[in-house]
């Protein structure tokens, strides 16, 4: 019986030696949740203002090249603005649109840059010599058209030779499939939806005449 009270004793003594111990380490156990809840609530903060900032930065981008984009997409198939896009503007508009795709490359998936390049590889002659401009991969009287004679600007005779001599040039079909593509990995890199869309020209026009 001696014994059996010496364990009892015992026991109480560890039940309430246990219970301060628990006592002691809750506080701590809460303010150590608390300081992983909060570490885990700002980095998920810092992360989605990373990435809202990331799409405010491609958007801007967006912003800068679309218009260039169709700009050139009316001059090469004949539709939309294309009477009102001589070829200088033109060529000034890859210039821009080259530089400002370089600056801001990696802020973009490759795959963006990718499909840049594959337009502007078919709509211009890119590798003309040293110091050698691009050349136009269209030609001055085309299927809607003299550009000489029926466009909203004054010809300028040197922007015959500006004009691509590769018998070789590509489809009005073939550049829209390709700049689809570009539009979509643009979209892609935005992260916006997959909607119902057509191309879409300035000014509210579609029609070529």
């Amino acid at each position: 019986m001696v014994a059996l009270d010496v364990i009892i004793n015992q026991s109480g003594g560890l039940l309430d030696w246990f219970k301060l111990v628990v006592a002691a380490l809750t506080p701590m156990a809460v303010v150590g949740l608390g300081i992983y809840v909060n570490y885990r609530v700002r980095a998920r903060e810092h992360n989605f203002w990373s990435q809202e900032k990331l799409i405010e930065k491609r958007m801007d981008l967006y912003d800068k090249i679309a218009p260039g984009l169709n700009e050139l997409l009316c001059f090469f198939t004949y539709i939309g603005y294309w009477k009102d896009v001589n070829p200088a503007q033109a060529l000034r508009t890859k210039r821009d649109l080259d530089k400002t795709v370089n600056i801001y490359q990696y802020l973009y998936p490759s795959s963006l840059h990718t499909n840049y390049d594959r337009f502007i590889s078919l709509i211009f002659d890119t590798y003309t010599g040293v110091h050698g401009d691009a050349k136009l991969r269209s030609v001055i009287e085309g299927p809607k058209g003299d550009r000489r004679k029926r466009c909203h600007y004054d010809w300028d005779a040197t922007w015959n030779t500006w004009f691509s001599s590769d018998r070789n040039l590509p489809e009005i079909d073939q550049i829209r499939v390709v700049y689809d593509d570009l539009m979509h990995a643009l979209r892609e890199a935005l992260g916006t939806p997959e909607t119902d869309h057509q191309i879409v020209f300035a000014h509210g026009r579609r029609t070529s005449d």
